[in-house]
């Protein structure tokens, strides 16, 4: 048996057929209120604090390392120079044999290469010997009486005789010839600029030392 047919709700004119046989809806609930907030403001004031001073005390960890790998990475520790202008360091011996300004440039492959303006050639002679066999390169800069350094070897002419790229260190393995008693390097510098002192350098092998070579007239 069957029970009672539901009565449908009235019909309103102008109401559409569906929205007129569909069964009535429920409201939906309304939204609980919002939780309160237990935490006061002495206590968020407080771990903003703590924070802050653990941020701090971290980046000065982080910075007090690199301040040091800095350091110790840096050339700053002079080898120091005899009275024959000669130092040594570990095995490896440096002397500087002279500076020369080139005013009538080099010649390079049957070619003559003069200085563009404004810029002077100079020619750096340094004299190895070395046995120590971690210290295998340096760069060689020349440090005028400003303080301004200039690598030898850049934008300078190549494949001039007796003239090297670079500075030649490592000990030689044996039945190999040994290094040359002398070494010719090339150097471009401003035309206001005047040689003070030959920087050999290396970050990898020789920091936080370096040789540092006065040039004497």
């Amino acid at each position: 048996m069957s029970g009672p047919t539901p009565s449908l709700p009235p019909y309103v004119p102008g109401g559409g057929r569906e929205d007129w046989m569909a069964p009535a809806r429920e409201p939906f609930p309304a939204a609980p209120p919002p939780l309160p907030q237990r935490r006061s403001r002495r206590a968020t004031a407080i771990l903003a604090v703590v924070g802050i001073l653990v941020l701090g005390a971290l980046g000065w960890r982080v910075s007090a390392e690199a301040r040091d790998a800095w350091w110790n990475g840096e050339a700053h520790v002079p080898v120091p120079v005899d009275a024959n202008g000669v130092a040594e360091l570990d095995g490896l011996q440096v002397e500087l044999t002279g500076v020369e300004r080139l005013d009538d440039g080099v010649s390079t492959y049957g070619d003559r290469w003069e200085p563009p303006d404004g810029l002077v050639l100079w020619q750096v002679g340094l004299a190895v010997q070395n046995t120590n066999t971690e210290i295998l390169s340096l760069d060689v800069l020349v440090q005028d009486t400003e303080g301004r350094r200039f690598e030898t070897g850049s934008e300078v002419p190549y494949g001039v005789d007796g003239v090297q790229d670079s500075l030649e260190v490592a000990p030689p393995e044996p039945g190999d010839d040994p290094l040359p008693d002398v070494q010719y390097l090339l150097v471009l510098m401003p035309q206001d600029a005047e040689p003070a002192a030959v920087r050999l350098e290396s970050t990898w092998s020789l920091a936080p030392d370096y040789f540092r070579l006065p040039v004497t007239q």
